[in-house]
């Protein structure tokens, strides 16, 4: 009988070992605070009934009364205003208690001061009518 030499087989076998058993830290750790906003409902909704009083205001209004038309006025024109006549017209507004100088020229004074005479008068305004010129006195015939 033979006998028979069966070599043995071998492994390397790792393994973990405890060393040091587990353990138990207690740290303290502060606590944190933020502060947040939420709306909490204090009353339920509700519908409130308010009387409010009338206002009242006066309001202007304005009502045409006569249609207007035209109006035909005699006036006096260029080819009749001659430097003397416009003189004589300043003379009046003056003493009439409208001063203007008498330069015989019918510029933005005179205009004013004919203006101011007709509306204290109640005579159409804007141009030298000849009811202006009857108002004030004067004849231009």
């Amino acid at each position: 009988t033979e006998v028979q030499i069966i070599p043995a087989v071998t492994k390397t076998v790792t393994k973990e070992v405890v060393v040091e058993p587990a353990r138990v830290e207690e740290e303290i750790v502060p606590a944190v605070y933020e502060t947040v906003t939420r709306q909490q409902l204090v009353t339920e909704a509700f519908e409130e009934r308010i009387e409010i009083p009338a206002t009242y205001k006066t309001v202007e209004k304005r009502v045409v009364t006569n249609a207007g038309g035209l109006e035909w006025r005699q006036v006096l024109c260029e080819t009749n205003a001659t430097s003397a006549t416009i003189s004589s017209i300043q003379a009046a507004l003056t003493s009439a208690g409208y001063p203007v100088p008498a330069d015989g020229q019918f510029g933005p004074a005179t205009l004013q001061a004919m203006e101011a005479f007709q509306r204290a008068n109640g005579l159409p305004i804007g141009y030298l009518t000849m009811s202006t010129v009857d108002a004030l006195g004067l004849s231009m015939s």
